[in-house]
């Protein structure tokens, strides 16, 4: 009789093994041999886990249905009981079924894990390159003209009030601007000097492209940034009394100095008697 202290579980599964595997020990010496430490067990006082022992009749039950010829080695059933009982810890099947047709792990699943680690990625670089647009955009904006530098960038100047032969002067950009209503005598000696030898070649035609009576120029001397005087010098349109720098009626320089001619700005006609600076 099993011990008073074994589990109704255990006792159950001893009897079952037991009714199993009875039968002529002559025979089945070996299966005898495998009965007796099983019995040992299942009669002592349960000092360890309801699992252990439910193994160890498990594993049994497993060497009892195999067919075992009468001259066998005890040797592969003791290494065929000692797999199983690792078998058997590791979920193994009577009929090995599960064993049979269970999946490898890697079949079922990338061990490194790549889809978790690319949906990462992604996600920081998502992070990242909106942050990054968002600091482009800020530093744009920064090197960006403000409101008031953009309202004065463009100007628009009614010239209807300056008579033939006179220039006005205004002021765009913090620079002087020199506006010059020229006479067609002036306009002929310009375009008489295209063939002499400039030191900053350039035609008249080409400085004043469009309605060529009005010239518009830089109040700039090319050479230290002085502001030349209107109407003055050997060539009667501009000359600057720092270093005696002469100029045309087309801001060429003639004489002096200064290396290049006055600079044109840019500009357009908007009509007759207004033009827009910028």
């Amino acid at each position: 009789m099993l011990a008073k202290h074994s589990t109704p579980r255990a006792l159950q599964t001893a009897n079952q093994s037991m009714k199993r595997s009875i039968m002529p020990s002559k025979r089945f010496p070996l299966i005898v041999r495998a009965i007796n430490p099983v019995m040992k067990r299942a009669t002592q006082p349960i000092n360890q886990p309801s699992g252990s022992l439910h193994q160890s009749t498990r594993s049994f039950s497993l060497v009892a249905s195999q067919n075992i010829p009468d001259n066998a080695d005890p040797k592969p059933l003791a290494a065929t009981h000692a797999d199983d009982e690792e078998v058997e810890f590791g979920y193994a099947s009577t009929d090995n079924v599960f064993e049979e047709n269970r999946l490898d792990n890697s079949q079922m699943a990338d061990p490194s894990n790549r889809t978790f680690v690319y949906l990462m990625q992604g996600t920081a670089a998502a992070v990242y390159a909106s942050f990054g647009r968002v600091a482009v955009m800020q530093f744009v904006s920064f090197l960006s003209a403000s409101a008031d530098v953009l309202a004065v960038s463009t100007i628009d100047v009614d010239i209807h009030n300056i008579p033939e032969g006179s220039a006005s002067t205004i002021k765009w950009r913090g620079k002087p601007i020199f506006i010059r209503h020229r006479t067609q005598k002036e306009i002929d000696a310009a375009d008489a000097d295209d063939n002499v030898d400039l030191r900053h070649p350039e035609t008249d035609a080409s400085r004043f492209h469009d309605k060529r009576e009005w010239a518009v120029l830089v109040g700039i001397c090319t050479h230290l940034g002085c502001v030349p005087i209107n109407a003055a010098g050997d060539y009667g349109g501009w000359f600057c009394p720092c270093h005696g720098s002469h100029y045309d009626t087309s801001g060429r320089i003639r004489k002096g100095p200064a290396p290049e001619n006055l600079e044109v700005p840019p500009y357009k006609f908007l009509s007759d008697t207004k033009i827009r600076l910028g």
